[in-house]
């Protein structure tokens, strides 16, 4: 059976905090449902991905200690320090969590 995909695209829209601000004080006006849910949608779906690719990285950090054995220390110590900075992020480094959109993966 083969397998289908679908690849879904969603327009940019503001998010629901300030670069300075820790308490994520929402930029979105609720009096605005639709812009609301969007903004709460948009966050939903970044955070899933962010938590996926974080998963992905745990994924290498395991392979890469099993395939190397004693020398993981030098031989995985790149796929670590992603992993650990990665884990270590706001919301696992996710566009747009608490920074401008795209900044912290190099993004715009």
């Amino acid at each position: 059976m083969a397998e289908r995909r679908t690849k879904l695209e969603f327009k940019r829209v503001d998010d629901f905090a300030h670069e300075d601000d820790a308490r994520r004080t929402p930029i979105v006006d609720k009096s605005d449902p639709v812009a609301f849910f969007e903004a709460k949608a948009q966050r939903v779906r970044e955070r899933h991905v962010a938590l996926e690719q974080t998963k992905i990285l745990r994924e290498q950090v395991i392979a890469c200690y099993r395939s190397e054995g004693v020398n993981h220390y030098e031989n995985c110590k790149e796929v670590v320090t992603k992993y650990l900075a990665r884990i270590q992020a706001p919301d696992f480094g996710m566009v747009g969590g608490g920074e401008t959109v795209g900044t912290r993966m190099g993004r715009r």
